[in-house]
C-alpha cells in the first residue's frame, strides 16, 4: 500500500480521486494547502504527494517551498487546462508527471496505476525539453533545472545567437557563447527575451568550469540585467523611427558599427532594434546612444533634409563640382610654389618654364563668376 498525500485547497478534488483510484493499493490523505502539508510532514514521509491546484504560479509557489524542504518524495503535479510549456517547466521541476483536469477516467487510473509501481520497478522519465524563451525567463529555467538535479545542455537560440549551458546534476558548470568567458556568457544570454530553448538531457558527467554555484550565478545575472535595463533607459525616443544618416562617411565607422547601423537604413525604432539584434552584451545600447548623439542616426525631419541636401549636390554639373574643389583648396590656403627660380638657386631652362606657367593662373574672381552663373 503506497500512502499519497493530496495536496490541495479543494476538498472535493481529494474526494474524486478516492473515488476515481479505488480499488488500486494507496492510500489518500488529504492534508490541505501547503501551510498545513508543511505541519503533515513533519509527523509522517509519504511515498507520494499530489499537487492539485488550478491556479499555475500558486503552484510554483507551493514547489518552491517543497523543495526548499528538502524530502526527496516523489511528485505529480495536476493542474486546469495549460499549454505544453508550462506542462514542460513542471517536468523539469522534478515532477514525474503533469496531469491536466479534466481528464477520461480510464486514462487517468491507468497513469496513476503505473506511477504508483513498487519503487525500483519505475524508471525515472528522462527526457529532451524544448521551449519558448518569450515565456519563461533563463533564471526561470536554470531554477527549474536545478530543482530537478537535471543532467545536460541547455541549448538556447535567439535569432542568428547561439548558445548553452551545461548542467551537472542541476549544477550549472560551464557555459558557452560565441568566445564570451562562461559566466559573461550566461549573463548575456540571460538578457534574451525571444528565441528558444532545448534541454538535451544526457547521463554525462561534465567537467566544472565554473566556481560559482547557481544562486550565485543567478545574482550576476540579475545585476547585470539591472544595468542592462539601465542602459536601454538612457537611449532617448525607443519608440521613434531613427534612419541611418546619409550624410555618414561609412569608412569612418568600424565593421562591426557598419553592420549594425544598416540595420536603420530603412527606418528602425530603437526597441525594435534592440528586441531584434541585442546580444545581451552592454555595449549595443550604449553604442546606439552613442550613435544617436554624434547624429549617425536621425530622425525622419533630419533625414528628409539631408536625403535633399545630397540630392542636390548629386544633381550639381561636373564643372562646377571641379570648380567647388579648385575654390576650396584656395580657402584652406594650400601652398603652391608659384616662383620661377629653381630650387637650387640656378635659372631654370625655357622648357621648364613654359611647363610651370599654366599654374600662374590668379584671376579667382572671373572663376567666381563662372561658377555663380553656372549655378
Amino acid at each position: 500500500m503506497r500512502e499519497v498525500f493530496v495536496i490541495s485547497e479543494e476538498e472535493r478534488i481529494y474526494r474524486m480521486f478516492v473515488v476515481e483510484l479505488s480499488g488500486l493499493p494507496v492510500h489518500l490523505t488529504w492534508v490541505g494547502d501547503m501551510d498545513k502539508a508543511q505541519a503533515a510532514f513533519e509527523r509522517e514521509k509519504p511515498d507520494f504527494i499530489f499537487f492539485a491546484v488550478r491556479n499555475n504560479n500558486l503552484l510554483h509557489n507551493w514547489l518552491a517551498r517543497f523543495k526548499r524542504m528538502q524530502l526527496k518524495i516523489p511528485f505529480i503535479c495536476f493542474l486546469g487546462h495549460s499549454n505544453w510549456e508550462k506542462r514542460e517547466l513542471l517536468w523539469m521541476a522534478g515532477a514525474s508527471e503533469v496531469i491536466g483536469l479534466p481528464i477520461l477516467r480510464k486514462e487517468f487510473r491507468i497513469i496513476i496505476e503505473n506511477l504508483m509501481k513498487p519503487a525500483g520497478r519505475n524508471e525515472k522519465i528522462n527526457k529532451d525539453i524544448e521551449g519558448d524563451l518569450t515565456h519563461y525567463s533563463l533564471m526561470d529555467l536554470i531554477q527549474s533545472l536545478e530543482d530537478g538535479r537535471q543532467n545536460g545542455i541547455l541549448h538556447l537560440y535567439s535569432g542568428e545567437h547561439r548558445g548553452e549551458i551545461i548542467l551537472d546534476k542541476g549544477r550549472i558548470v560551464n557555459a558557452r557563447y560565441e568566445k564570451h568567458e562562461p559566466v559573461m556568457a550566461i549573463r548575456m544570454m540571460a538578457q534574451w527575451s525571444r528565441g528558444r530553448f532545448h534541454f538535451e538531457h544526457d547521463k554525462i558527467h561534465h567537467k566544472e568550469e565554473i566556481k560559482l554555484d547557481n544562486q550565485q550565478i543567478l545574482k550576476e545575472c540579475q545585476r547585470h540585467h539591472r544595468l542592462y535595463e539601465k542602459a536601454i533607459e538612457a537611449i532617448p525616443d525607443k519608440d521613434i523611427v531613427f534612419y541611418t544618416s546619409p550624410l555618414l562617411d561609412f569608412e569612418q565607422v568600424g565593421p562591426m558599427a557598419r553592420k549594425y547601423l544598416l540595420f536603420f537604413k530603412h527606418g528602425l525604432t530603437p526597441r525594435d532594434f534592440m528586441e531584434q539584434q541585442g546580444t545581451g552584451s552592454l555595449k549595443i545600447p550604449e553604442n546606439l546612444l552613442n550613435w544617436i548623439q554624434k547624429k549617425w542616426l536621425v530622425k525622419r525631419s533630419v533625414y528628409n533634409q539631408q536625403v535633399s541636401q545630397v540630392e542636390k549636390q548629386q544633381s550639381a554639373s561636373g564643372v562646377k563640382r571641379i570648380l567647388d574643389r579648385v575654390l576650396a583648396r584656395r580657402k584652406n590656403n594650400y601652398k603652391i610654389d608659384y616662383t620661377l627660380s629653381s630650387s637650387a638657386g640656378k635659372a631654370d631652362s625655357l622648357e621648364e618654364l613654359l611647363n610651370r606657367r599654366p599654374y600662374l593662373f590668379t584671376q579667382h574672381q572671373r572663376l567666381k563668376a563662372l561658377i555663380d552663373a553656372l549655378g
